[in-house]
């Protein structure tokens, strides 16, 4: 999400622009027409991708496109020197697809991807990431344009947007409609390894919040098979998200409270 220069576009792009001869106030009326532009994106992202014609998937290669497309025609415009409207076009083309893609989706897929014992963790680790990158490329923005140019620095940021479009084609699957943490959804080995101590899909629950519906927790936190037998007389029936307190038949098997 943010090593194709997201962050470094729109807090220098007063910068950027003031080096091709867009006046300062001028400069500052175009940021926040691409602050805008992002807004109007995003909105549009979180309308749609719950449709099930549309989906994660298509916002996510279609903006990753257009975001490539806006980083190859910054690259091209800044060969000439009176390149501002390309330069102009090529940033607010960027923006417009990064706010249908990769703004939102990256944290609304990478929630959906993990299985509920997982989920909080895969989402901490991924916001360091994103941070440390964004910190990354932005502290570095202006050295780069100093020892590349813009023409290199923008064609280098292309290069990421064409990685990260390769990635998305090949690793990401489609979710609507799949469970949080399905097999499908699924694409880490500790998340499989999750996934196989229930039984097939038609008996397993649903994933709720994070819980799965049908399953039992033990007195460790743990969820186990509902049909384990174990001895006890209470068991903790995990029912959308939340934990209820259910007696069970003195006959049979239970979950030791």
């Amino acid at each position: 999400q943010q090593i194709i220069g997201t962050d470094a576009i729109l807090f220098y792009a007063v910068y950027t622009l003031q080096e091709f001869g867009v006046s300062s106030r001028d400069a500052l009326v175009i940021t926040l027409m691409m602050g805008i532009l992002k807004l109007m994106t995003t909105v549009l992202s979180s309308v749609i991708v719950d449709n099930p014609k549309v989906g994660r998937r298509k916002p996510l290669m279609v903006g990753g496109f257009i975001c490539l497309v806006g980083n190859l025609s910054v690259a091209v415009a800044s060969i000439f020197s009176n390149g501002a409207g390309g330069l102009i076009f090529g940033a607010l083309t960027f923006i417009a697809g990064f706010g249908l893609s990769y703004g939102p989706l990256c944290w609304l897929i990478l929630a959906e991807m993990f299985a509920g014992p997982y989920r909080s963790k895969a989402l901490s680790f991924g916001s360091v990431i994103n941070r440390l990158t964004s910190f990354a490329v932005t502290a570095s923005y202006i050295s780069l344009a100093n020892v590349m140019g813009f023409t290199g620095l923008y064609l280098l940021l292309a290069a990421f947007c064409a990685a990260a479009l390769l990635f998305s084609f090949l690793y990401i699957p489609e979710l609507v409609g799949e469970r949080l943490g399905s097999r499908k959804a699924s694409t880490t080995a500790v998340d499989n390894h999750y996934q196989r101590n229930f039984a097939d899909e038609e008996g397993m629950g649903s994933i709720v919040g994070g819980s799965v519906e049908g399953s039992i927790v033990d007195g460790n936190g743990s969820i186990v098979d509902a049909e384990q037998p174990s001895i006890g007389s209470q068991c903790e029936d995990v029912i959308t998200g939340s934990v209820a307190e259910s007696i069970v038949d003195a006959e049979q098997p239970r979950i030791d409270h």
